[in-house]
């Protein structure tokens, strides 16, 4: 068994046991932090990053299909739905910083 499994089925665990009181609160959560630190040093970054990479182009380069080989449209457009996409982002941090 690998260590990405481990981290899955720990994590799992930690969901799944209801936490009582506040002790076991603290417990579950630092096991889910855990466990998911572990998930994420055992994924394969250079992977993740060659298909996000490769998305961004063919999306690129649809968008210049789509303007008629406007490269300065298809770039405007590219921005924009980039910070568009990072919307949720940017607000959750914002509710998450008002709300603390």
């Amino acid at each position: 068994m690998d260590i990405l499994t481990i981290g899955i089925i720990a994590c799992i665990i930690f969901i799944i046991v209801p936490a009582h009181n506040q002790t076991t609160l603290y417990i579950k959560i630092v096991g889910i932090l855990i466990s998911s630190l572990i998930m994420l040093s055992t994924f394969d970054w250079v992977k993740t990053y060659e298909a996000l990479n490769e998305l961004m182009k063919s999306f690129h380069e649809w968008l210049l299909i789509k303007s008629n080989g406007d490269e300065k449209t298809a770039s405007a457009y590219f921005y924009m739905s980039l910070v568009i996409l990072s919307q949720p982002f940017i607000l959750g941090g914002y509710a998450l910083y008002k709300k603390f």
